[in-house]
């Protein structure tokens, strides 16, 4: 392993470790959106500076090119129109805003004015509490997901952005609240900056108080960043990461911005792999299989907290709330006091009568449960229909589907019948589909098939969990 791939791993386990204290912030700056379609900074400011008769490219101080503008009309309508006309086009959300909402971080603080990283949280059933200015500040969205603070403004407010030279110089007066509130958050958490290039004079200003206070004392923050090619730019690079240094943070340099969501979806992998989703329902009156799925469920789920993994569950119908209870004993046996780390229940929602607004919430609900799994156990998968006669639970199937979709691990149990047995079927033409990288898949998938052992079966699961928990990264 080369020094910048040991560097990388260090980074994954350290910032990884992090999120997992509830100790991680990320700072998504102009890149982010860039990859997903929209023009960057100067290129925003282009039609701008046009029209003022300059050009963007010979102009370093681009802050001025807005000022210019509304100082020639004592307006910002011009400006603010051209806002609009840029960002709100129909621009697909990168993989990075994917992985970025699926990540259990609950701070996030941006300078983009658009509104993609809302759009992603939306898409997997996440609330978020957005901040655009001081009053904001004061209230909070129950039961939201994470905080997200628009320090430069929202296209959707577009009379409060902060785009002006003017804007700027008066922040700290404007945006007083949230200038401490970041100063704050600098101090109590680890930052990731992503797409964020560092020219913000007053996120500088910041940056550079709190690490003059701190002295020796300040944490170690992180940015993923791309190497220049040119001998120039690769001097002034170096430069730029020594400087960056004096303030804490650590540049992870990148070879090509398509690394960078290779590089999340591995720290993605890092703190789900512990997480398993019990992924089942099982609504006969009498049993059909020939294991006693009662019993497997127990000891699957009081053997997964025994051996410190934590159990994702949406407390499905039968057979997972006897899960469920087991894994409470468990945890209550081993430590009374990790609960919440260990027992992930989230109950689907219910009262809504509307079918297709139903649907549509636990898919959303399901996709928020599997973005804190990194593995999926598939048990049985039956429900009754309105007739009262025993079908496949859908719900089941559309869990697979979004765990593999986004790239988890599942494990079917198909001796247990239904829908885990269609699954497992399948799993054992494509095992790399369903296993990827685990040895031996075709023959494990085959035992989890036929066996009617529960002991076995159980044998089966945990070395596959045990082999997925010491898989290296590949970076």
């Amino acid at each position: 392993m080369t020094e910048e791939e040991q560097e990388l791993m260090r980074f994954i386990e350290d910032f990884g470790n992090k999120i997992l204290n509830e100790e991680a912030a990320l700072f998504i700056g102009a890149g982010l959106s860039v990859s997903a379609g929209y023009v960057d900074w100067k290129n925003l400011l282009r039609p701008i500076a046009e029209s003022l008769n300059l050009n963007v490219d010979k102009e370093f101080d681009l802050l001025s090119i807005p000022q210019y503008a509304y100082n020639r009309l004592n307006s910002q309508h011009e400006i603010q129109q051209h806002l609009i006309d840029s960002l709100t086009r129909d621009v697909r959300r990168s993989e990075n805003h994917e992985i970025i909402a699926r990540l259990p971080i609950g701070t996030l603080w941006t300078t983009n004015y658009d509104q993609l990283i809302e759009e992603s949280y939306k898409e997997f059933g996440k609330r978020l509490d957005i901040k655009v200015d001081n009053g904001d500040l004061s209230t909070s969205l129950k039961d939201s997901d994470a905080t997200l603070y628009k320090m430069h403004g929202c296209i959707t407010h577009r009379n409060k952005i902060v785009l002006l030279k003017q804007d700027y110089e008066e922040y700290e007066e404007t945006h007083n609240l949230f200038a401490d509130k970041l100063r704050g958050d600098f101090i109590d958490k680890t930052f990731l900056f992503l797409g964020y290039s560092f020219s913000d004079p007053n996120i500088a200003a910041i940056i550079a108080r709190v690490s003059s206070q701190q002295k020796d004392n300040k944490r170690t923050h992180y940015c993923i960043t791309r190497i220049p090619s040119d001998k120039y730019d690769l001097n002034k690079y170096q430069y730029e990461c020594r400087e960056r240094q004096r303030y804490g943070i650590q540049t992870i340099g990148v070879n090509c911005y398509e690394q960078i969501p290779k590089i999340l979806s591995q720290l993605e992998t890092y703190i789900t792999r512990s997480y398993i989703f019990l992924s089942g329902a099982d609504e006969r009156d009498s049993p059909v299989s020939a294991i006693d799925l009662s019993r497997l469920c127990r000891e699957l789920s009081r053997k997964l907290i025994n051996n410190g993994y934590s159990l994702v569950s949406g407390f499905g119908l039968g057979i997972m709330e006897e899960a469920i209870v087991a894994a409470y004993r468990a945890v209550a046996e081993r430590n009374k006091n990790v609960f919440s780390k260990q027992l992930q229940i989230y109950p689907f929602p219910q009262g809504e009568k509307d079918e297709v607004l139903r649907k549509r919430k636990f898919s959303n609900h399901r996709k928020n449960l599997l973005s804190m799994s990194g593995v999926v156990i598939v048990v049985s998968g039956n429900k009754k229909d309105s007739a009262g006669n025993s079908i496949s639970a859908d719900g089941v199937r559309e869990e697979v589907g979004i765990a593999k979709k986004i790239g988890r691990y599942v494990i079917p149990v198909g001796a247990t019948g239904d829908v885990a047995a269609e699954i497992c079927s399948e799993a054992l033409k494509k095992p790399s589909e369903f296993l990827p990288g685990i040895s031996s898949a075709e023959e494990k998938l085959k035992i989890l098939s036929e066996s009617k052992n529960i002991d076995e079966i159980l044998d089966k699961i945990f070395s596959i969990l045990a082999e997925i928990k010491e898989k290296p990264l590949k970076i």
